[in-house]
């Protein structure tokens, strides 16, 4: 029945749109400056007010996901049907690789080669099972302020909700960023990758994407419905 109502399309498109402003606004931030300590803090509080943003404009509809992640952890508490997530993740990953290849499209090649379109890797001597297991733990903290941020006591209050949310985000970031180029999104790693199909090796080390912050959305539905 779900999958006939109109506002399930609507939502959707909503969540679909979310997603793709947040990863070209990912894809893009690294444009303007070289990788350094001040510009690591750019771009975690940038994509901290990303998320405040985005959340703001599309919390009313899809919820504002943008993350297959966030998605997961939500399911499992069954805050949502299986047949939503199973198509919010079809978009997310849709809009992620839209964006990157948008941004692509829209800048000089030097520019997207030089930037890497925000593609994430672990550092060098970082092996990828602790890369993973770092991101699980970055993951697992935004998931857990995402099932305190909605819970139904503080329903109705969008921007309340949403500010946490892009905060933890943002400390993510700024953690991850030197380990593993501070994901904790699969979609959101998946877009540069797919964009960059063309580059040797670039699927290298891309699967800690998927498992390390599913398990951290896993982690964090189960010990929030322990407390």
């Amino acid at each position: 029945s779900e999958i006939k109502n109109g506002a399930f399309w609507r939502d959707l498109l909503a969540e679909l749109l979310a997603t793709f402003f947040l990863v070209a606004a990912q894809c893009a931030l690294p444009l303007s400056y070289d990788d350094t300590g001040s510009a690591r803090i750019g771009t975690a509080l940038g994509m901290g007010f990303v998320v405040l943003s985005i959340g703001w404009c599309f919390g009313d509809f899809s919820g504002a996901h943008m993350n297959p992640a966030v998605t997961m952890t939500l399911l499992l508490r069954m805050k949502i049907t299986f047949l939503r997530a199973f198509f919010y993740w079809i978009v997310q990953c849709g809009g992620a690789i839209g964006a990157a290849f948008a941004i692509k499209s829209l800048v000089t090649e030097d520019m997207a080669a030089s930037a890497d379109l925000a593609l994430t890797k672990p550092a060098a001597g970082i092996e990828p099972w602790k890369g993973m297991l770092f991101e699980m733990v970055l993951t697992a903290i935004l998931c857990f302020t995402v099932h305190g941020a909605t819970n139904v006591k503080r329903k109705g209050m969008l921007f309340i909700n949403t500010l946490p949310i892009g905060m933890a985000l943002a400390l993510g970031i700024l953690m991850g960023l030197p380990v593993t180029g501070g994901s904790l999104n699969p979609a959101r790693s998946l877009g540069p990758v797919v964009a960059q199909y063309d580059v040797d090796g670039i699927w290298d080390d891309h699967w800690i994407y998927w498992a390390g912050p599913m398990l951290g959305a896993i982690v964090a539905a189960i010990v929030y419905s322990l407390l």
